[in-house]
């Protein structure tokens, strides 16, 4: 027989004395199984809000820079809604390996604050290493410098220069 004292749920509580049946079972798991459904449909509603929400906080939507000079590779760049910009780049030298080739200009809302060193590693290309000499200047110019310059031969499309980085923008 069915409880005479109930959960805030409406679940069974059985006295010592109450003779419970099956079925007052069976009633309490379609209670239970009804709030679990229930509270997994709002948890997952409320994900999915929570997801679009933070998605802006991401880096989406990335664009590829225009390469100059004979540069081959990619360099890719997205933004979040707070400023920060997230930079990877694989790269293969171009026609213009000296000190202060410009090999791309970035749009205007990736412009850092100030210049920005940027660390490369080398790993085609004898020495072996990871070096300063990739910046980003304030007015968007990506540019490189020594000591990356040094030993850089030019139209190696395999050089193989890879990094990323995070800077802030301005807004």
């Amino acid at each position: 027989m069915s409880s005479t004292n109930k959960t805030s749920l409406g679940l069974n509580m059985w006295e010592a004395s109450d003779k419970p049946v099956r079925q007052d079972f069976i009633n309490d798991n379609v209670i239970i199984d009804e709030k679990i459904t229930k509270l997994n449909s709002s948890l997952e509603e409320l994900n999915n809000n929570l997801n679009s929400k933070l998605s802006n906080l991401y880096f989406k939507n990335w664009e590829d820079a225009i390469l100059l000079e004979g540069w081959t590779g990619n360099i890719a760049f997205g933004k979040t809604i707070t400023g920060q910009v997230a930079m990877h780049f694989v790269l293969g030298t171009g026609s213009k390996v000296s000190e202060g080739t410009v090999i791309s200009v970035l749009p205007q809302r990736y412009w850092p604050v100030r210049t920005v060193a940027v660390p490369v590693f080398k790993s085609n290309m004898s020495p072996y290493d990871s070096r300063l000499g990739m910046y980003i200047t304030s007015g968007g110019h990506v540019t490189i410098r020594g000591p990356l310059t040094d030993g850089l031969v030019a139209n190696a499309p395999n050089a193989n220069l890879t990094g990323n980085i995070i800077y802030f923008s301005n807004p």
